[in-house]
């Protein structure tokens, strides 16, 4: 999990600079950066979820609202800044 976990959240943190740092006005950006650090704290509390405590049915649920709302980031960061939508 060590290299695909550090990619994963390299990329994520690249993608979310790439907006922080666009040139769009706050109004934009705002809402996009709290989905995001909605996505990213339910990233972060998946694996305690699933492998700490063991709570299967919880950590699905996780796993299912990170789906939705990566669903929702992906094509507005894609509006925002092409590269950061890849």
């Amino acid at each position: 999990f060590g290299p695909v976990w550090t990619f994963l959240y390299s990329s994520m943190g690249w993608a979310v600079s790439r907006i922080y740092y666009s040139s769009r006005p706050a109004s934009v950006k705002n809402p996009l950066l709290a989905l995001w650090g909605l996505h990213f704290a339910l990233n972060l509390a998946w694996a305690p979820v699933f492998f700490g405590l063991q709570r299967f049915r919880p950590a699905l649920i996780i796993s299912c609202l990170m789906v939705l709302t990566l669903a929702v980031i992906i094509p507005l960061f894609y509006i925002v800044d092409a590269s950061a939508g890849l």
